[in-house]
């Protein structure tokens, strides 16, 4: 036989050292000892579906096997030619499908209760295992016999057609108690064959043939095995008299996992064209309330600081009302006066003294809700923009305030200050996001991400583009919310304190950069000057108040936000949920007074060639606003009831779904208070976790984690929770971000994290409770997005199958895009590969193209039951071999790393040297994720493969968040040298990184490999970049990074430009007013025709530019020659040029709307591995060197805010 396969695919078709055609076709379990002859596993009745119960105790759970699977996964094994899922409540051991009513220490008449939870399943088998405990423990032996009869005709009741195979028990080791056993199992015949005679399909096995033991009562993994063997023959015996039958259909409950991974398939395009309605326009609308505050409440100091300076509006205890506070203007201490209502004309102001102490002038004193708990947090803003941040904690029991220090929450170089800093809640999460306001009242924004207290900050770049004009005071623009939305709003506040305002609607585009709706004037204005005019809600209704501050006493005129409108968008109120009990997720269009209109889901219309919604008309009148609402099936009969969650403690009250009623109308039934809560409502999720049809009570913390009450059902005294505390500790992602529901059609909810910038999905598969601990089987990420943000993204059932789609749900219009949740090789799977010769010539004829070969032996048939198998055994793999899989790759990084200290030996020589070797710590970390996406592309960017390997770039990105990782850390240098050798064994510890996720089984992995092999893409030969190509890679991305860092680090205080003449290119010096001819000779660039010159904005304006008085440049001119020139024309350093730099930096400016102060790449983003491979250092965001005209240089130099992005090209 001979086969031209690559090395890489038959690693992978060898991993853990399981030949695919092996695994997959033997039966026999290669676990334990004993030996036999191969048996082909055999279809039975035709290839019947088998829903299968095991039911029983810890025999059935699998207490004593290795891998906690007992009889389950063999006999999985030797049913292999017939589609089987097991069912029950529990979930053990380590394969896949590992549901089952098995429960340790449960008795007979115990069994009996807890067959209730899956009988409504409709199992069309169910094994029988139950009266070992009885016998251990000596409970009324005389009786046994007859609680198995009463066991068996509840079996028999409630699933008529099923098959019921009840076991005699194994042997116990105890001689007394195994002869009571005996006993016990010579009555069990008789039982079964009363039943038998009367027509039911129930057959006895017999377990004495079960011989080995771990202790005295169960199976080791030999035992088990022998035990699958005697269910397998029963269930052969069953189909020779023609009893198993399909199980019964049971909509609501499809628990059929995929076996291999999801694809998502657009093939139906938008389904629904949306429905409802949305806001009307806003309008405003103010109610005058006069003089509610009398100030007075700070003092004057020695230089005449008037009380208004002082003045501040938070909600500092969360009752959704600001407080006053007086902040003095030399050290930022705050004196409180909380808000105690609106009453009789007045508000209760209630004196709390002073609360903080101050860390610094008033000017930088904000106040804004940092960690989304409801709370104004102290914050301290610099005049160069770096911000301190102060956690509000409340007032304390014994009085005083608590405030928690965060340190430095945002660093300088966002060309912010005290001035010009704004805090607001852009994205309606509750957190306030980081905002600097332009000359020109344009917004340039970070998102603040949470998860945590201390926030992570997402650059979304330039959100508002201002009005027009520039600004000679930035105190004009307010960013407050007026339509009680939850996102702040852009107002414009002129000389004569008139408002003009834009509504921040929320857009459906990646990114969250806001839908601005110009509603022009708001506010006539009062005759105040600008600086005298404040937002702040007053009265708690969400809408901020206009404020009118008196400059010599700090007193406030009010006049109440009363206006309406432009508070939410058609979109907002679009639902899905199963609500008459088809299995199919229906249409939903919920009003924001919780009032329900349906459209019945009836699947796709093939001769219509579109989906079929039935419009139901309104369904419920609504009891509560919706964003307290969920739907969710709480009583198990399949219909997603109506469900109200308190707003602040989280409690639930239900009203049950009564379905459609004969005159049309649906029925609704109020069952009052089910759940107490445990915290705010926003944290409240249902879902079901353990499969057994009914919702389970979530609650996600702010940080993710998740506790969880699992569903009883209606009791005697009350509704039955089941708590199991924290079930998952979170995943870095924040509670906006955690959605719960079932991919892969398990009938258990999975843990979703949907990015909400981009709607990428990251997945954690439910392995239900494993060992007294909830399992969650990270799945990498299972979808890349589709252009939209996560706040347009939604999942439901909407075909019947199980499994959650993914939508994209249209903010103004509530259209709907469907990609289906398609179970890669679901119409394959076949079995005909196993019969293929050696002599086939798809096998044997190595000239055929790759994917005739691949189809001539019907491979992803074989594939997919490789995936399957692999799927089902969740031990460890080894994969040592990770790292042969990219030899050259580690043999260029090792070498460069080996190199490093002579290479950098001259470096600082020919650049300059850096003046703070710590302060590259920062710099490198920022550095090592694009930088690793910088070497990886191109080695990854091969032949066919380029195309495929997407997701494995983004992987490897996401990979390099870690500052550690195999015990390197990026923080660990002394020097220049050390750092760089440092920054290249991270990058190989984050390659066998990669490679580790590559084959650890996820999702995400087992669709990577797919797509490389798919069609025989690796058949052929490859030829892969060499040590001396991918070293080139390594060195052109850490010096195009180097070079531009250390002339702005260095000891000579450089700050690199690149001038644009403006000139078509030549000789001559064209800016000889800013350049000498030396300096334009030694840096002058050509690119596309037009001239460019390399030079430094060194020191102050002042000190360098031609004066009568000397100059500091020594020659006439403005601008100094950045050292490194000859070597840069030389490609010395990794072949980097002045040219490649030029096209770098012309790329960032470009990709940012022509301005400068572009982002750096993000390495999080899923276009990134796309322009990396097209572009490489002429990315955008790889080259961070500002790029302008000499006039605008010039311009930025002399205002000398080196701080400021892109300085000194300050653009507008």
């Amino acid at each position: 036989m001979v086969f031209t396969i690559h090395s890489f695919y038959l690693i992978m078709m060898l991993y853990r050292a399981e030949l695919i055609f092996e695994v997959v076709s033997s039966p026999i379990n290669l676990d334990h000892e004993e030996t036999g002859a191969l048996e082909l596993p055999r279809t039975i009745s035709d290839g019947v579906a088998m829903r299968i119960l095991p039911l029983g105790d810890s025999i059935t759970w699998g207490s004593g096997s290795t891998q906690g699977n007992g009889y389950r996964l063999r006999l999985l094994t030797l049913l292999s030619e017939n589609p089987v899922t097991y069912i029950g409540s529990q979930r053990s051991g380590s394969m896949v499908n590992n549901n089952n009513e098995g429960h340790p220490g449960a008795v007979i008449s115990q069994i009996e209760e807890f067959a209730s939870t899956s009988l409504p399943l409709r199992p069309n088998i169910i094994l029988v295992l139950a009266g070992t405990n009885d016998v251990d423990r000596n409970i009324d032996l005389s009786h046994s016999p007859e609680r198995l009869e009463s066991l068996l005709d509840k079996l028999i009741g409630a699933c008529p057609d099923a098959v019921v195979l009840v076991a005699k028990i194994p042997e116990i080791g105890d001689e007394v108690k195994n002869a009571v056993a005996l006993a016990f199992n010579a009555a069990i015949p008789d039982i079964v064959d009363a039943r038998a005679i009367l027509g039911a399909k129930i057959l006895t096995v017999d377990m004495s043939s079960v011989k080995n033991f771990t202790d005295s009562l169960h199976p080791n993994d030999l035992g088990y095995s022998q035990m699958a063997d005697v269910w397998y023959g029963g269930i052969q015996e069953a189909a020779e008299r023609g009893w198993i039958q399909e199980p019964i259909f049971v909509p609501q409950h499809n628990h059929t996992a995929c076996g291999t991974f999801l694809e998502w398939n657009d093939r139906f395009g938008k389904i629904a064209t949306g429905v409802g309605s949305g806001d009307s326009a806003f309008v405003s609308g103010w109610q005058p309330a006069g003089k509610l505050a009398a100030g007075g409440v700070g003092f004057s100091i020695e230089g005449g600081t008037v009380q208004s300076y002082g003045v501040r509006v938070a909600d500092m205890d969360g009752d959704g009302r600001d407080d006053y506070l007086w902040v003095h203007p030399a050290t930022g201490a705050a004196t409180l006066y909380l808000n105690g209502g609106y009453k009789d004309g007045a508000i209760d102001w209630i004196s709390k003294g002073q609360i903080a102490t101050g860390i610094g002038e008033s000017t930088g004193v904000m106040f804004a809700d940092i960690n989304g708990d409801g709370r104004d947090d102290y914050l301290w803003v610099s005049n160069d923009g770096e911000v301190t941040a102060y956690i509000n904690g409340g007032e304390q029991t014994g009085g005083g305030w608590s405030w928690t220090s965060l340190g430095v929450i945002a660093g300088q170089g966002t060309g912010g200050s005290s001035t010009t800093t704004r805090f607001a809640d852009i994205n309606g999460d509750g957190r306030a996001d980081y905002i600097v306001v332009g000359s020109d009242g344009s917004l340039n924004a970070w998102l603040n991400v949470g998860p945590g207290d201390k926030p992570e900050w997402y650059p979304l770049g330039i959100i508002a583009t201002g009005i027009g004009r520039n600004l000679h005071d930035l105190e004009y623009i307010h960013l407050y919310d007026l339509n009680n939305d939850g996102r702040a709003d852009y107002i414009f506040v002129g000389e004569d304190s008139s408002a003009t305002a834009y509504i921040n609607n929320r857009a459906g585009s990646k990114g969250l950069v806001p839908n601005w709706i110009n509603v022009g004037n708001i506010a006539k204005g009062v005759g105040a000057p600008s600086y005298l005019v404040k937002f702040g809600d007053l009265d708690g209704d969400g809408k901020a108040d206009y404020l009118r501050i008196y400059q010599d006493t700090g007193a406030l005129d009010v006049w109440f936000n009363t206006g309406s409108g432009g508070a939410y968008l058609v979109g907002d109120g679009t639902r899905f949920a199963d609500m008459d009990g088809d299995g199919l997720d229906d249409y939903l269009a919920v009003g924001p007074d919780g009032a329900i209109q349906l459209w019945r889901n009836h699947g796709y219309d093939t001769s219509a060639q579109k989906w079929n919604w039935e419009q139901q008309g309104q369904i419920a009148t609504g009891v509560a606003q919706r964003k307290n609402i969920r739907f969710a099936d709480l009583d198990g009969d399949g219909l997603a009831d109506y469900l109200v969650v308190d707003e602040k403690s989280g409690a639930v009250v239900f009203w049950r779904n009564g379905g459609r009623q004969a005159d049309g109308s649906w029925g609704w039934t109020n069952e009052g208070q089910v759940a107490t809560g445990i915290g705010a409502g926003a944290g409240v999720q249902f879902a079901d976790i353990d499969g057994d049809g009914m919702a389970d009570y979530l609650w996600v913390a702010e940080n993710g984690a998740v506790t969880a009450y699992l569903n009883g059902g209606r009791g005697s005294d009350g509704w039955i929770w089941n708590s199991q505390g924290i079930i998952a500790t979170g995943v870095g992602a924040s509670r906006e971000d955690v959605q719960f529901y079932d991919i892969d059609g398990d009938g258990l909810a999975d843990y979703l994290c949907v990015n909400h910038i981009d709607g990428s999905v990251s997945e954690w598969r439910n392995g239900g409770l494993t060992d007294k601990a909830w399992r969650w089987n990270p799945q990498g990420q299972i979808a890349t997005g589709v252009g939209n943000n996560g706040l347009t993204i939604q999942f439901a059932d909407l075909n019947g199958d199980g499994r959650a789609e993914y939508l994209s749900v249209d903010p103004d219009s509530g259209a709907v895009t469907m990609w289906v949740n398609d179970c890669f090789g679901e119409s394959e799977g076949g079995n005909g590969w196993q019969n293929k010769q050696c002599s086939d010539p798809g096998i044997d004829d190595a000239t055929l193209d790759p994917g005739t070969r691949w189809n001539a032996v019907d491979t992803t048939s074989a594939w997919v039951a490789a995936l399957k198998q692999w799927n089902s055994n969740t031990l460890p793999g080894h994969l040592s071999f990770s790292q042969q899989m990219n030899m050259n790759f580690y043999n260029a990084l090792f070498e460069t790393e080996t190199n490093m200290t002579t290479i950098m030996s001259s470096f600082a020589s020919n650049f300059a040297p850096i003046k703070d070797t710590s302060t590259i710590a920062k710099q490198i970390i920022d550095f090592a994720g694009l930088g690793f996406g910088l070497v990886v592309s191109p080695v990854w960017n091969i032949g066919t493969l380029k195309d495929i390997v997407n997701s494995i770039i983004s992987g490897s990105l996401t990979i390099t968040k870690d500052t550690s990782i195999g015990g390197v850390k990026l923080s660990v240098q002394n020097n220049l040298e050390e750092a760089m050798s440092n920054l290249l064994a991270y990058w190989l510890k984050a390659m066998i990184a990669l490679n580790d996720n590559l084959f650890s089984g996820s999702t995400s992995s087992l669709k990577s490999l797919t797509l490389l092999i798919k069609d025989g893409h690796v058949l052929n030969f490859i030829e892969k970049p060499g040590d001396n190509t991918i070293r080139d890679f390594i060195e052109q991305a850490l010096f195009a990074w180097l070079i531009p860092k250390a002339w702005s680090l260095s000891n000579e205080g450089f700050y690199p430009v690149i001038l644009d003449s403006g000139e078509a290119c030549s000789d001559a010096n064209p800016l000889d007013k800013y350049i000498s001819d030396d300096t334009a000779k030694e840096t002058s660039v050509c690119y596309e025709g037009h001239l460019y010159y390399f030079v430094s904005a060194s020191g102050k304006y002042d000190d360098c530019r031609p004066n009568p008085g000397g100059d500091g440049c020594g020659d006439g001119t403005y601008f100094k020659t950045l050292p490194g020139m000859a070597a840069l024309d030389a490609g010395t350093y990794g072949k980097v040029t002045k040219t490649d730099l030029v096209q770098g930096a012309l790329a960032g400016y470009h990709a940012n709307g022509n301005r400068n102060g572009w982002p750096v790449a993000n390495p999080g983003d899923q276009a990134t591995p796309d322009t990396l491979f097209a572009h490489g250092i002429h990315s955008p965001g790889v080259v961070m060197i500002p790029i302008c005209s000499p006039e605008v240089a010039v311009d930025g130099w002399r205002k000398h805010n080196t701080k400021a992005p892109g300085y000194p090209c300050l653009d507008g």
